[in-house]
Formats: structure tokens, sequence, C-alpha cells
């Protein structure tokens, strides 16, 4: 483990105990998807008063984001199905982590910890609402940063790293808005769907930000239960093998036609060869 996530998961673990009611404080608003999520969805709501009734580039942002950070999800899940499995700190016997008073110590038993996908959302979100408005994303900046950040390393579920990666991962597909053609290639369908038919976009648009607040974990909770879930790891463990086992292939068969050409027997027909010229 690196100095900079130990430092840190140290610094706050030494805080743990020492008052039974933060301690349930930080418990509940990880567990709680009002304060988790519900928060940085009413200020979608609230930007989306403002900006989305009409026309408008932010209207457009604001519906690319609807699609972005499921976007953003699905890759965060599936770097952490492929990439090395990675514990949660609150599993690592070196780390002697002391849990606050009434967590779960089963929570996401299984679930790799690289990239945190509660940061890729939140960031990715905070800035479309930052391309809207920047003192509004300012805002859910903060509230991201206390509420799914701190909160989650306070209680050993990630580590800063898995935070700070998934950050980045959230802020750098939100960016994607900036592309005019993008934006608009899932803009102008959504603005003829609410244009024609507003009652069901807006029935849509509750029940898809109803799933974005609770980080989708009905949709998870739902593809684990058909087995989805573990077809997708096939698949994604299935591909890397494959692709693996082609570059060996494709190194092997380059290292034995190289050792061919400097073998004495290609040299001596060479020779030959030129002989005859």
């Amino acid at each position: 483990m690196n100095t900079f996530d130990l430092s840190i998961l140290h610094f706050f673990n030494s805080f743990v105990g020492r008052s039974p009611v933060f301690d349930s404080w930080a418990v509940f608003i990880v567990l709680d998807p009002l304060l988790d999520g519900g928060v940085l969805i009413a200020m979608f709501w609230w930007a989306w008063g403002r900006y989305g009734r009409n026309p408008s580039e932010q209207r457009e942002i604001l519906m690319f984001g609807l699609v972005d950070t499921f976007f953003a999800v699905a890759v965060a899940r599936v770097l952490a199905a492929t990439l090395p499995f990675r514990e949660r700190p609150m599993r690592v016997p070196s780390l002697h982590w002391q849990f606050p008073h009434g967590i779960d110590q089963q929570l996401l038993i299984h679930w790799s910890s690289f990239p945190s996908d509660h940061a890729t959302l939140g960031f990715c979100l905070v800035a479309i609402l930052w391309q809207v408005s920047k003192p509004l994303g300012s805002i859910a900046a903060l509230q991201v940063f206390f509420a799914i950040g701190l909160a989650r390393i306070y209680c050993g579920i990630h580590y800063p790293t898995d935070f700070l990666a998934g950050a980045a991962l959230g802020i750098g597909i939100a960016c994607l808005a900036k592309s005019t053609y993008l934006r608009l290639k899932v803009a102008r369908p959504a603005t003829r769907w609410l244009d024609k038919h507003p009652s069901s976009f807006y029935l849509v648009l509750f029940l898809w930000t109803f799933e974005m607040a609770e980080m989708f974990d009905s949709v998870r909770s739902f593809f684990h239960i058909v087995g989805i879930t573990e077809i997708l790891k096939t698949m994604l463990h299935f591909r890397t093998t494959l692709l693996l086992h082609g570059v060996q292939g494709i190194h092997a068969y380059s290292a034995q036609i190289l050792g061919g050409m400097f073998s004495p027997t290609f040299a001596n027909a060479f020779t030959s060869i030129t002989r005859c010229r």
C-alpha cells in the first residue's frame, strides 16, 4: 500500500470511536440515498428548472449529462471488474481497522474498491453542473467531496486514491459535453421527445434521476439477480485472456522468425543465393 493512502487512512481512523454520535452520522451519510445522491440530483433538477425548459446550450449539456453519467458508471464498473482486485480498507488485516459504530462489516464484500463508482458518478454530474452554472457546480463539488468522499474514507469503504481516480474519470468523461457534435447527437432526439411527448419524457426523466440518486443500485441489483453481472465479468475475462494470448502468440512467432533469420542455416542459404547472382 502506498504512503499517501496509508497516512490518510490512519489519520481518519484515529478519530473513530471517539464519538459514537459522529460515527453514526458518518455511517448514516454513507448509507442514506438522500444525503448520498439525493441532494446532488436536487441540484440537477434546480438547474433543469432554470435552464431546461427552453432551448439553450445549457439544456443540451444537461440532457447529455443524463447519458454521460451512466456511461461513466459503466466504465468505472468495467475497470473494477477487469483491473486487479482491491480489497476495501476495512477488511485489510494489516490496517487493524477500527469500525465506526453502526457500519456493516460485510458491506460491499467481494466488490473491488478501485475506482470509486460513487466518485465517478458524483464528479461527472458535478462537472456537468459546472458547465451550466459555476456557483451551482461549486456547491455540488463540496457536497460530493464531503458526503461521498470523506465519509467513505472515514468508514473504510474506499482508499483516497479510489476516490481521486473516480473523480478524474468522472470529470474526464463529463468533458465530452464540450464536443458540440456529441452533445447534439444526444440532445436532439431528447429534445424532439420532450416537444412531442412531454408527459412520457418527464416520467422517464424522473425514474432516471431516481436511479442516479441511488447510484443505480436497483439496476445493479437486478443485473446481479439475473446473473448478467457474472456473464459480463466472464466475457471481459475471456476477451482479456484472448488478447493476452494473442499478444504472446505474436511475440513468440516474431521471436521464432527473427531467430531463424540469424541462424547459421539461414546465413548459409543467403550466402548461396547471393553467389548465384
